[in-house]
């Protein structure tokens, strides 16, 4: 289960790395490693403070030049372990010979096929009630301060959240009890499923239509085959979208109830008519609904999402 709480105030970033006892045989190597985010909030747990062990991250480096060395292969390969580390099966790189600065990028989920410099096509998971599909939704690009010159010191490169993350927060209303939530799905509807992103600009495109469709409804949340289990933890649920446009009026958020009167099995919450809702690229938006037998009255807020992440690079001296 997906877990959050959000409150209003903004996130902090500490950048720090340990050497690793070669500080006589440093041969030039950009290491790195992940740190622990420091922040002022609570957010979505999963990879809240670091990289989940066997997360996989690419990382492209080339020299800053105008015919520029990259290298290879590209991307490079890096897989958390989940205290802080990141380990590559490939040779490590090193700061070129010629002096030059590099530049480093990372992508996170991590794709394996594609070049630095071409427009990469990115849909986000249907069924986001799952760990490992919500964190494959969950684009991520990161930078260094580029130019990087050569340096034992670590190399930052902060990764963010470059799509829009929906928190739903439920609450049982009028008529309604924890044995009507029983095996209840929440869902986000409607929503364009892809985009394109490019990494060294560290930008995404327009939304556009998925594999199967247009649009397409998102599973946010499943409730849990037990009563006594619906409370806390088990009424908060989340799912990414891509950052677009959306009528108003539009059905947005559906709670869909597995009980016998058929009337009353699907619950939907429609955005505003007034105005056209615009969900942007790092932003959360946080709907408090209410589900009661008849209606869905809800609350709604908008924060920043928590930079995820934050890799650095340690080359010792």
């Amino acid at each position: 289960m997906k877990k959050y709480m959000i409150l209003a105030v903004s996130a902090l970033l500490f950048v720090a790395c340990s050497n690793d006892g070669e500080i006589d045989n440093w041969n030039g190597e950009i290491r790195l490693c992940t740190t622990t985010q420091l922040q002022t909030r609570a957010t979505q747990e999963l990879q809240s403070t670091q990289f989940d062990a066997g997360e996989e991250v690419d990382i492209f480096i080339n020299e800053n030049v105008s015919s520029s060395g990259y290298y290879y292969p590209q991307p490079i390969e890096y897989t958390a372990d989940g205290n802080g580390g990141l380990n590559t099966y490939m040779d490590t790189p090193r700061y070129p010979t010629s002096g030059n600065d590099v530049n480093i990028f990372g992508v996170y989920p991590n794709n394996k096929a594609f070049n630095i410099s071409d427009p990469y096509s990115f849909e986000v998971q249907y069924d986001q009630s799952d760990d490992d599909n919500y964190k494959a939704s969950d684009l991520m690009l990161g930078a260094a301060a580029n130019p990087v010159s050569r340096q034992a010191g670590a190399v930052a490169v902060t990764f963010k959240h470059m799509l829009s993350k929906i928190n739903i927060n439920l609450t049982i209303g009028a008529g309604l009890n924890a044995d009507s939530l029983v095996n209840a799905t929440v869902l986000v509807l409607n929503t364009m499923p892809s985009t394109t992103f490019n990494v060294q600009g560290a930008a995404i495109g327009d939304p556009e239509g998925g594999a199967q469709s247009d649009v397409i409804n998102i599973i946010a949340g499943n409730l849990p085959d037990n009563s006594a289990a619906i409370s806390g933890d088990a009424l908060s649920h989340s799912a990414i979208i891509i950052p677009q446009p959306i009528e108003g009026g539009t059905e947005f958020i559906q709670v869909v109830l597995h009980w016998n009167d058929p009337s009353y099995t699907e619950l939907t919450y429609s955005l505003p008519e007034t105005e056209v809702m615009e969900f942007e690229s790092g932003k959360v938006y946080t709907y408090n609904l209410t589900v009661n037998r008849y209606e869905i009255t809800a609350t709604t807020s908008i924060d920043d999402w928590v930079t995820g992440a934050t890799i650095t690079g340690d080359a010792t001296n």
